[in-house]
Parts: C-alpha cells; sequence; structure tokens
C-alpha cells in the first residue's frame, strides 16, 4: 500500500484512523527504509497537521533518540502541544529513555519546554539531579529567572539538593539572598540548613 502512494497520499490515510494502536500497527508493517521516506517526504505544513493519535503512536513506535529527533526541530510551544496529548505512561517511555547524551544536546527549546511542563520537583529529579555545578548554572541561564523553580520546590527536594546543586546555589545566589534563606529554611527545617553550611566552598 505505501509503495503505492506518496507520503502525502499516505498521511492521508492515516489521518482517518481514531486510534495510535492502529496507526501503530501500520508503521510496523513496514520496513525502515519506507517509515523514513514517509517522515521525511511530508511538508512543514504537514507535519504542522500531525494528529494526536500520530504523535501518540510515534512517541510509542519510536526509541526516545527517534522521537527526539522530531523535538529537536520544534520551537517550545510546538513541544509543550505535542506532550499535552501524552498520558503519563507515554511521558515516562520518552523520559526514562533519555541518556546523558541526549540531554547534554537538548535545545533551548527543549529545556524551555521541560521547565514549563514540569513541577519544580519533577525538574530537579529529572535533570539537576545528576548534573554537576557548571550544567546547571548553564542550563539556569539559558532557563533565566530561577525564582519561582526555587520557590516551588519541597522541603524534600532541599533535604534531598546534591553537592552539585549546593554549589550552584551559592555561586547564583547574592550574600543578602543566602541570610534570608539560612533565616527562613532554619524555623522550617534546620537540617537544610546545617547541609548547606556541610556543603558550602572552603
Amino acid at each position: 500500500m505505501f509503495d503505492e502512494k506518496t507520503p502525502s497520499e499516505f498521511k492521508l490515510v492515516l489521518d482517518k484512523m481514531t486510534d495510535f494502536n492502529d496507526i501503530i500497527h501500520v508503521f510496523e508493517m513496514l520496513t525502515d527504509k519506507q517509515i523514513y521516506g514517509y517522515w521525511t517526504g511530508l511538508s512543514e505544513s504537514e507535519w504542522r497537521q500531525t494528529t494526536p493519535d500520530q504523535w501518540r503512536a510515534m512517541v510509542l513506535f519510536l526509541d526516545t533518540q527517534g522521537f527526539k529527533s522530531f523535538v529537536d526541530e520544534m520551537t517550545t510551544e510546538e513541544i509543550l502541544g505535542v506532550w499535552s496529548f501524552f498520558d503519563g505512561f507515554m511521558s515516562d517511555k520518552f523520559f526514562n529513555g533519555l541518556t546523558h547524551q541526549d540531554k547534554a544536546n537538548f535545545t533551548t527549546a527543549e529545556w524551555k519546554a521541560c521547565f514549563l511542563g514540569m513541577s519544580p520537583s519533577e525538574f530537579k529529579q529529572m535533570f539537576f539531579d545528576d548534573m554537576g555545578a557548571n550544567g546547571i548554572l548553564y542550563v539556569s541561564e539559558l532557563l533565566g529567572d530561577m525564582d519561582a523553580f526555587l520557590e516551588g520546590l519541597t522541603i524534600d527536594d532541599w533535604r534531598h539538593f546534591t553537592p552539585a546543586e549546593w554549589e550552584a546555589f551559592f555561586a547564583s545566589s547574592e550574600i543578602e539572598d543566602l541570610v534570608d534563606f539560612v533565616h527562613e529554611m532554619h524555623t522550617v527545617e534546620p537540617k537544610v540548613v546545617y547541609h548547606m553550611f556541610k556543603n558550602m566552598p572552603k
């Protein structure tokens, strides 16, 4: 069927399918060459008309790296729009498949989409917890104002700050802000302040 149709014509067939499982079944019948020919043969306007079920099928059919190759070309708004189609399993499949190299190669749009689409706790656990201080500072600079992020962290998040996260926190904070933080946090959870001082630069 595919060999008899152009990518545009084949997309019209997929557009009529309203169950992503059916679309996955179709993908499974194609060769890698046919799938590549289909996706690379679509125009930009056709990509913009990809249905929610087609995106769901793609994120489940492809490995994380394959799906990320499409996300790499999107704006922040486009990424958030696509992610809004996914359920928890689909999102977990994509994010849990990211390697350290994948994260290092994130576009600015991808970082911003994750920052806007995740809670501060989720973002911290998914990214900052596994990063060095320089990486955290680099991403923070891309994202801009981090005040809302810091304010959105839970006490449990602060309890589990890594040495790298503390280092980045010190490097990006003014002395007056650190003093205010110590006073406020000490009234809530003194152990956090203890760990903060323990991780202060020598």
